[in-house]
């Protein structure tokens, strides 16, 4: 259906009648594809009748379940800084609009974060962590989010941890980190060498194929 077509149905929608019904009967011939043979044209006109149907029953009988209550929140605590200079990174230059900002999450908001996060959600809970590049704030950091963690969830609750890292940073230590505390890693890798360091470069325009390779072995 074209934009005009849209717009026509939802006016008459508004009125407080379903239209569905009547685009059917009204105009099937022009709805269906021109190129295809008449044979296929009857599909579109059930289709539409049945899409009305369903409209119908939706808003004629209230729903009687709850939606969850349950969304997923990503935290940024480096904000837009990071140790690489991808050429195609939209977010570096971000830094520019907070000139004062440090660009670390401080302790109490960390903290404030944690327990209302926790507070408002139901038994599964997903603390995921991005950047920038969110190894940056040292793993003392991540350690003190999870006594956070400890401290503010509740009985039953289970909580999942994930990051999202260039993986240029990472060592024996913070491997042993994600694991004691079952995260789900995910390394930034463009693809093979003469790929990933064409644009995934540091500050000296290297590619850092190398130092991603590391951090995943």
């Amino acid at each position: 259906i074209g934009d005009r077509d849209k717009f026509g149905l939802l006016r008459r929608q508004l009125h407080g009648r379903s239209v569905l019904p009547q685009l059917a009967e009204e105009e099937p011939q022009r709805l269906a594809p021109r190129h295809l043979g008449k044979s296929r044209r009857r599909p579109l006109r059930d289709s539409i009748k049945e899409g009305a149907a369903s409209m119908d029953a939706a808003t004629s009988t209230p729903s009687t379940t709850q939606a969850s209550s349950y969304f997923h929140v990503l935290a940024k605590p480096t904000g837009a800084v990071c140790n690489l200079d991808c050429k195609y990174c939209f977010f570096l230059s971000k830094q520019a609009l907070y000139p004062e900002s440090d660009f670390r999450m401080a302790d109490d908001l960390l903290e404030l974060y944690i327990r209302q996060l926790l507070e408002s959600q139901p038994e599964q809970v997903t603390i995921a962590w991005q950047g920038g590049e969110p190894t940056l704030m040292g793993l003392d950091f991540f350690r003190h989010s999870m006594a956070l963690v400890e401290k503010y969830s509740r009985p039953g609750q289970h909580v999942e941890h994930t990051i999202q890292t260039n993986g240029t940073r990472l060592d024996d230590e913070w491997c042993a980190f994600f694991r004691q505390h079952k995260f789900l890693v995910g390394l930034s890798v463009d693809g093979p060498r003469e790929l990933h360091d064409l644009y995934r470069v540091d500050k000296g325009g290297r590619g850092t194929f190398d130092k991603v390779q590391r951090g995943w072995e």
